[in-house]
């Protein structure tokens, strides 16, 4: 009988851990996901102080003028 209910008790110790296992993984998938949605967000609505809508910017270079043709 102890032996049943210390099986039973591993059992339930490992099945509780791999729970908790997932749901961590779940979250992080979905934390990761709202961070590239939050990303597209701001590079869609700009969140550049000039106002140019998806222009690359040289984070290398000292100046801060864009090669534009417009």
């Amino acid at each position: 009988m102890d032996y049943s209910l210390d099986r039973a008790n591993k059992t339930l110790k490992t099945m509780a851990k791999r729970y908790a296992t997932d749901k961590l993984i779940l979250f992080l998938i979905v934390v990761i996901c709202l961070a590239i949605i939050a990303i597209i967000i701001v590079a869609a609505v700009g969140g550049d102080k000039d106002k140019k809508f998806n222009v690359p910017h040289d984070i290398f270079s000292s100046n801060k003028k864009t090669n534009s043709t417009a």
